[in-house]
């Protein structure tokens, strides 16, 4: 089934309609705040000057070039990008990212599925259908524990350093990488060279240091930025990659999802380089390019930049360093499928893991793990959407059944404001009957406290209302946490603190609760209510 807007000119696949129609329909389920689309068609007119903002931004970057090869002026493109941004709820960059002002790349614009559909809403939505209990892909260091213990290939920790100590489990004999715990997107990450018996330069600035130094450096520095750092060996290249992949640990993102019979199935990949041949990250984010991955035959195709800020163009060659891309097979790819298989089935029940892997002269090591990969970086180096292939068909088969009532969740709620001797408890007890959730509710002093358990969309609304309250409280702010406790059915009244507690009241939904289902790193967010 497709969709076809011949106003703009492009058709949306069901998949694409299908995970678009989720995001709409949870989106205050898992992120709480106002979608992309609100956003842009709302009437508040500082919303609508935010978003002409980055369409001018974005205008005023790329014009110059798309003008010489479509031959569209400043204000074509202008109007060009509002109108097909509003249709297919994406951003300004997206219109140049994808190159939606070429009739052919347009025609697919509906199947494209942005960050904020993925990431906000459709990555959360599989995390809520999975167990709560699952090895982390986020932490680096238990990460890289876990592929040790499945005998599966990835650079071990030398050293960590945090709350101002640097612990060495294995010190540095060769060349090193230091990478901040809760890095993204290739931030903060160093490489340092062994020179001699411990003594190394550091590649971005070519300070030469001691271990010692080293060590001192990132326990201060954890301290500082209230960041752990990870010391790990650095991976090098396969020796017939080196032409294109120069001196970082250039990596292929592949994406596994689990498959109708529950198997992972690699479904998209694309070959990250550095920019520069003595660059430490390949990451996009930090000048990298890339080139799309057959995911068959691990054929590469034409090189480019994420086209958010920089050139738009596709190349043959490296920009730097002028070897041939487009047409090069990357070596043992069938290992590196093989590999991200592997990985998988020790990470269930992940549904969904984007891999980062390096390719060996000894064979591909996985340097990290993914469980929100981004969808810019695979979308615009295929040139294709991924709503309408394997990717998008795999999501929509694991969320086909999402209720519309969300999954069962557990949630404790704290609010502040003016909120004792005014009936509250009272009033959350009838709110909680009233929208068939179970819990407690009790006052702690100058706040009070809830634990909630029921579908998402009756926690949520319970939520919303806990802002305004009974009549005369007046609420500050309302925070709402995941909460590991085992409620019983019925929603019940505590006395102050952890006392004894009247018999409990039951609940209309009770009966209908099941296991809990929670995102496990999920939290909502912290409103505050100015005073005056």
């Amino acid at each position: 089934m497709l969709y076809y807007c011949a106003r703009i000119g492009f058709l949306s696949g069901i998949h694409a309609d299908f995970l678009k129609s989720v995001y709409k329909a949870h989106y205050k389920l898992v992120s709480f705040g106002r979608s992309p689309s609100e956003f842009r068609t709302s009437a508040n007119p500082v919303r609508r000057r935010k978003f002409a903002t980055y369409a001018d931004l974005s205008v005023e970057r790329h014009h110059a070039y798309v003008q010489s090869i479509t031959g569209k002026d400043k204000a074509t493109q202008r109007a060009e990008l509002e109108e097909i941004c509003r249709e297919v709820g994406a951003l300004p960059k997206h219109y140049y990212m994808f190159e939606w002002y070429l009739p052919e790349q347009r025609r697919q614009a509906g199947d494209y599925l942005q960050r904020f559909h993925l990431k906000g809403v459709v990555y959360r939505a599989l995390a809520l259908k999975s167990p709560k209990a699952g090895p982390t892909v986020t932490n680096k260091h238990s990460f890289a524990l876990h592929m040790k213990t499945h005998d599966l290939p990835s650079p071990q920790p030398l050293a960590l350093a945090s709350e101002g100590e640097t612990r060495t489990e294995n010190r540095p004999v060769g060349d090193f990488i230091v990478k901040p715990m809760s890095g993204k997107g290739g931030r903060a990450i160093e490489r340092f060279e062994h020179l001699s018996e411990g003594r190394f330069r550091r590649a971005t600035t070519e300070d030469v240091l001691s271990y010692e130094d080293i060590a001192a450096h990132y326990a201060a520095l954890s301290i500082k930025e209230n960041e752990a750092y990870l010391f790990q060996p650095r991976v090098t290249n396969h020796r017939a990659l080196l032409p294109i992949a120069g001196a970082a640990a250039a990596t292929c993102r592949i994406v596994t999802i689990l498959d109708e019979q529950g198997r992972p199935e690699p479904v998209v990949a694309v070959y990250r380089m550095p920019g520069s041949m003595t660059g430490v990250v390949d990451n996009s984010h930090q000048g990298g390019v890339a080139a799309p991955v057959d995911i068959t035959t691990g054929r590469l195709g034409l090189v480019s930049y994420l086209g958010q800020t920089g050139d738009l163009r596709f190349f043959r060659q490296h920009p730097a360093s002028g070897a041939v891309v487009d047409g090069r097979v990357l070596p043992l790819w069938s290992q590196v499928r093989d590999l991200a298989i592997r990985a998988h089935e020790a990470f269930k029940p992940w549904m969904l893991i984007g891999w980062d892997i390096c390719i060996t002269d000894d064979g591909p090591v996985i340097i990290e793990g993914n469980s929100a990969p981004c969808s810019d970086i695979l979308q615009r180096r295929h040139r294709k959407p991924l709503g309408s292939g394997r990717f998008g068909a795999l999501l929509h088969h694991h969320l086909k059944d999402m209720p519309s009532e969300g999954y069962e969740i557990t949630r404790s709620l704290t609010i502040r404001g003016h909120v004792q001797g005014v009936g509250f408890r009272n009033w959350a007890r009838n709110t909680a009957q009233e929208l068939g959730l179970s819990g407690w509710v009790r006052n702690e002093g100058d706040y009070v406290t809830c634990c909630l358990r029921g579908p998402s969309r009756a926690v949520v609304e319970f939520y919303e209302r806990a802002w305004t309250g009974p009549e005369r409280a007046k609420v500050a702010t309302v925070r709402m946490t995941r909460s590991d406790e085992d409620v019983p059915g019925g929603f019940r009244i505590d006395l102050c603190g952890h006392h004894a507690q009247p018999r409990a009241v039951p609940s209309p939904r009770a009966s209908q609760s099941g296991p809990d289902r929670s995102l496990p790193s999920w939290q909502g967010p912290v409103r505050q209510v100015r005073s005056g």
